[in-house]
């Protein structure tokens, strides 16, 4: 991705640098259907490892430099914003690897988007 951050970084203008598509397994909802004595559906819900698409938005501000967002496309549609001050792929070494670049949760109350730390200032 560095390339793309350059070449973002280049035109003197925030902006997204690159898109990137990945499968991986993520914690989600799942939903099952039972069948009661009477035979009548009974659904229950229960969370559960899948292979869901997640999607990658490296982003390059210029006031902050290069940023990460990484949103997963199942429900509840988790997204992370790892706190990085270099570029995603010094602080990632490989999108199946960023869970351990996150860190801040999500709120139980929020849509399931992380609020991410303010970001550092370079001077």
């Amino acid at each position: 991705m560095r390339p793309h951050l350059a070449r973002q970084a280049a035109t003197g203008r925030s902006g997204v640098a690159a898109i990137g598509v990945a499968q991986e397994f993520q914690r989600v909802w799942t939903a099952y259907e039972r069948q009661t004595s009477t035979g009548s559906p009974q659904w229950w819900f229960t969370k559960a490892d899948r292979r869901v698409s997640v999607y990658y938005f490296y982003l390059w501000d210029q006031d902050f430099g290069p940023a990460l967002i990484k949103m997963c496309t199942y429900f509840p549609y988790p997204a992370v914003a790892p706190d990085q001050p270099q570029c995603p792929e010094t602080a990632c070494p490989s999108p199946g690897r960023l869970a351990s670049c996150v860190t801040t949760p999500a709120a139980p109350w929020s849509t399931g988007v992380a609020a991410a730390r303010p970001p550092r200032v370079r001077r």
